[in-house]
């Protein structure tokens, strides 16, 4: 499965280009700094599977990212990753479209069923995430 990165931290996104990179059957396509170029990018690719999005970004972050997607590329499966566990925030998230909402604080192989399981057509959200839309 083919997979764009978005996220505005250099580190992280190196980081998880080089991480993502390391699940067996997964290929970092590219890596982004915000939605806009995501964008972009999918004008260029159009085999990719899934976007893997930081949620707060400038220019375009991820809930932005995530309707335009669902719009103009609705075959393309777009996970969040981010620290924002705020039930609104994560509600919005899940209207925009979001197929995936998981926190940074993530173990890889949580990260890994993710990615399997949202390419699949399921959706994923982390435990924690779960828990803070109990709340609502």
């Amino acid at each position: 499965m083919r997979i764009l990165i978005a996220e505005d931290n250099q580190v992280l996104l190196k980081s998880l280009t080089f991480l993502i990179s390391r699940i067996k059957g997964v290929e970092a396509v590219s890596a982004h700094t915000n939605g806009l170029q995501i964008l972009n990018a999918l004008e260029q690719k159009s085999d990719i599977d899934l976007v893997m999005s930081d949620l707060h970004m400038p220019g375009m972050g991820g809930i932005e990212l995530t309707s335009k997607l669902k719009e103009h590329f609705p075959k393309v499966k777009i996970c969040l990753l981010t620290t924002e566990d705020q039930p609104d925030i994560i509600r919005k998230a899940i209207n925009a479209g979001a197929d995936g909402y998981i926190l940074k604080n993530a173990e890889l192989s949580q990260l890994e069923m993710a990615i399997n399981l949202i390419v699949a057509g399921n959706k994923f959200y982390s435990p924690e995430v779960l828990d803070q839309l109990n709340k609502i």
